[in-house]
């Protein structure tokens, strides 16, 4: 159900002479405590956005610096592609609201992907649309990380019709062991982050 994308190679010392000395040496020293790690990116697509342009660079990288890291994009189909999208807008504050057919094709095509992850890495990115089944598998030592790289600070929350009345999740977000965000400020109001961070991204740490 899961297909490897192939990122490429790309070297961290490439970019030396255009980050500040601190800033490598500090990517470096947070790779070395990460050393032994596997860690897989989930996304819906590897083409066409911003996550895929991110992560053609980003697991390279990863790479480059020890940690082992893998790509696989999520099956699916038109039905769910066209729910996720309106996920996607609801998050950044568009009117939507959610169907009991499209809360179906969500939770259909998120459950057979996820069978499909159960021998996944210890470290499992999910990138806005997948979500894992169920919470941290302690047997396979995996522990679920949901990474966000648009701006959830005014989502539009629409009616969930399972069950009546409540809200729609962002999405079921408490899923997960921690959360990324590219900036403090964009996430969730909602979410309780820690104090200040010295790093642009702000984060609940795993």
């Amino acid at each position: 159900m899961l297909q490897r994308v192939n990122a490429g190679h790309k070297s961290l010392a490439d970019y030396r002479s255009i980050i500040r000395r601190e800033l490598y040496e500090e990517i470096i020293g947070l790779s070395e405590r990460l050393e032994g790690r596997r860690v897989l990116h989930v996304s819906a697509t590897s083409f066409g956005g911003g996550v895929a342009e991110i992560l053609y660079t980003l697991v390279p990288l990863m790479r480059d610096v020890g940690i082992e890291t893998e790509w696989d994009i999520m099956y699916g189909a038109e039905a769910f592609f066209n729910v996720t999208k309106s996920f996607h807008n609801a998050l950044q504050g568009a009117e939507y609201e959610l169907s009991v057919e499209d809360r179906a094709i969500y939770e259909e095509y998120n459950r057979q992907s996820a069978e499909a992850i159960q021998k996944a890495g210890e470290g499992v990115g999910h990138h806005l649309r997948p979500r894992p089944a169920a919470g941290p598998d302690q047997a396979l030592h995996r522990r679920p990380l949901a990474r966000d790289e648009v701006d959830l600070a005014l989502p539009h929350r629409p009616l969930d019709p399972e069950p009546a009345g409540a809200r729609l999740p962002l999405p079921y977000i408490a899923d997960y062991d921690a959360q990324i965000y590219t900036m403090q400020e964009y996430t969730p109001p909602d979410v309780d982050l820690p104090g200040p961070h010295p790093h642009p991204a702000g984060h609940r740490p795993a």
